[in-house]
């Protein structure tokens, strides 16, 4: 990857847009060489348990710390927190059983 790559910013204003974002963010940790070629069972593991993500935060495993601000992604289902976590964990998850194209192909720079 170029480093300048790594230093981009986005702006995500679009309604729909920041949860799959957010997903795409989510699903780095398995979209690597290395879990790519295991089974969706693992990968859901790994998905779940990776310390250095806010997944869990935002399908309810882990307490989410004060600054994690999670109303912009979550707040695009409707229900009690509950539901709306449970929804977008199915979101994300769905994302393990296909490649997804990445939400910053064709944003306008």
């Amino acid at each position: 990857m170029k480093a300048e790559a790594m230093t981009k910013a986005q702006l995500v204003e679009e309604e729909g847009y920041h949860a799959e974002v957010s997903r795409y963010i989510h699903l780095n940790p398995v979209r690597v060489q290395e879990y790519r070629k295991r089974s969706v069972q693992e990968r859901r593991r790994h998905l779940r348990d990776f310390p250095w993500s806010s997944y869990g935060c935002y399908i309810g495993l882990w307490k989410a710390p004060e600054w994690l601000r999670m109303e912009a992604v979550l707040g695009e289902w409707s229900g009690k927190l509950g539901e709306q976590m449970r929804r977008y964990r199915r979101f994300v998850e769905e994302g393990l059983l296909r490649d997804l194209k990445s939400p910053y192909d064709g944003a306008v720079e």
